[in-house]
């Protein structure tokens, strides 16, 4: 498994787009450590307990957040026989939700031809991607039912009607059409939320959109939902840019002045 990619591969060098360092990234911190993390072999595991040993945890873990918020450092840890395990990989380009989901899925399959069983995925913190009910639900039927052969007769009838119930559950997923709006709206996050709204801020923002969706009966067709939802959050992004723009701002300013010169 690689998980170092390069677009310029030249022994003993580090070789970066220009438009990394000078247009993407504007911490000088987070340059430096995405330069260090690329100077290694594409195959050198990344772990940030060592980054943490060699460069001190405070400097690691800001520049971190800021190549996750860039999608140059992308993550997920799950369960591997039993113990839990985080899994990185770094660019010197930004990675695409399509990038993500192909390195859970090559990651897995490399650890299940190894024998191991792997469950409970999920995404790292402060990640603009999102692991989908493909993995994370699918996975945890499958570790039940596996755990329930070994059980005794009587376990493992109850194990495999525990993993039935939770199957039914995760298959008839979204249960609603506001789960299907939040689903859909998830789909969109990294183009979206990065440098807008913190992951929180964005799961209240879809929150509040699909429900306000259902209680005003809109009626779009399910082939028509996902460019309509689409459409919606784009309005959403542009006028919270709009409201946090130099031009806002002026015109609150001429507004202010407009109604002390009345009150005068």
């Amino acid at each position: 498994m690689n998980y170092i990619v390069k677009n310029r591969n030249e022994s003993g060098y580090v070789k970066i787009d220009n438009k990394v360092v000078q247009e993407d990234l504007k911490d000088l911190a987070a340059i430096g450590l995405l330069t260090h993390i690329l100077s290694h072999a594409p195959t050198w595991e990344i772990h940030k307990s060592e980054l943490h040993r060699k460069f001190t945890r405070r400097k690691v873990d800001s520049s971190w957040k800021v190549l996750l918020e860039h999608r140059y450092i992308m993550g997920f840890f799950c369960h591997v026989n039993g113990h839990h395990k985080y899994y990185y990989k770094a660019a010197d380009h930004p990675f695409s939700q399509t990038d993500f989901e192909t390195f859970i899925e090559e990651q897995k399959k490399e650890l299940e031809e190894e024998g191991k069983v792997v469950f409970n995925i999920k995404v790292i913190k402060d990640s603009p991607f999102v692991v989908p009910d493909f993995f994370s639900d699918l996975q945890n039927v499958q570790f039940k039912a596996d755990s329930a052969k070994s059980a005794t007769t009587n376990e493992k009838k109850t194990k495999e009607t525990g993993t039935k119930k939770h199957s039914l559950a995760t298959v008839n997923k979204p249960t609603n059409k506001m789960e299907q709006i939040i689903e859909i709206a998830n789909e969109f996050y990294a183009e979206f939320a990065a440098g807008r709204w913190a992951k929180e801020k964005w799961h209240k923002i879809i929150e509040k959109y699909a429900r306000e969706f259902v209680d005003n009966n809109r009626n779009v067709p399910d082939y028509r939902l996902k460019p309509y939802v689409y459409g919606s959050l784009k309005k959403i992004a542009d006028h919270h840019d709009y409201k946090n723009s130099k031009e806002y701002a002026d015109y609150l300013a001429v507004m202010r002045e407009i109604h002390v010169d009345n009150v005068v």
